[in-house]
């Protein structure tokens, strides 16, 4: 057991103290932390007790840092993982706010994939878009049954007609089409058919 001699804000962060036993620097605690175990100067702890508080507190920490950033974007399951441990908390605090944002539906490959895909499909190919995914450790399987049923033809010749609007029909710019689409991620085979499809109307 061990005596709990001061409790001092940070000076880099007032939302969160360190704390001493026995006049000894032992760990810092979020603030909220501190007054939801009561916590306070003179207390009796040992230092197993005090290192289970420091985990709750590093896992409401995790999630509460979680959530905000899910404010911004959407996050799949691994970039969420590595956007934690990125900012110092352990694998026990990362495990537990995942797990907690997929219990509340606010993280999800699954859904991540479907959002993903309507925020980009407009310009970009299936191809493109399953390597973007496959990049940020989205599992195979839920990819495959995604893309499934998925035609990006319709989608493809948008994006041709739009960038050859001027343009001759020549072999210079049929070239230059090729590697427009293939850059948008279109499959070779879908922007080879459309690309004929074009230039021989």
């Amino acid at each position: 057991m061990g005596v709990i001699t001061d409790i001092s804000p940070q000076a880099k962060n007032k939302e969160r103290v360190n704390v001493y036993i026995d006049g000894a620097f032992f760990c810092g605690l979020d603030a909220f932390t501190v007054l939801e175990r009561r916590l306070k100067i003179g207390a009796e702890i040992s230092e197993e007790g005090l290192a289970g508080i420091v985990m709750d507190g590093e896992k409401r920490s995790a999630l509460d840092r979680a959530t905000k950033r899910l404010g911004y974007s959407l996050m799949p399951e691994k970039e969420m993982k590595a956007y934690l441990f990125e900012r110092g908390y352990l694998a026990q605090a990362v495990e537990y706010a995942v797990e907690k944002l997929k219990e509340y539906g606010y993280i999800g490959d699954s859904g991540y994939v479907r959002a993903y895909y309507n925020d980009n499909s407009s310009s970009r190919g299936d191809k493109g878009i399953r390597y973007e995914l496959e990049r940020k450790g989205i599992d195979e399987n839920i990819l495959e049954d995604f893309f499934a049923d998925s035609d990006d033809t319709n989608r493809c010749r948008a994006v041709a007609e739009k960038y050859m609007r001027g343009k001759a029909l020549d072999q210079k710019n049929k070239a230059a089409l090729s590697r427009h689409l293939y850059s948008r991620g279109f499959a070779w085979e879908t922007a080879g058919r459309v690309i004929e499809e074009i230039f021989r109307e």
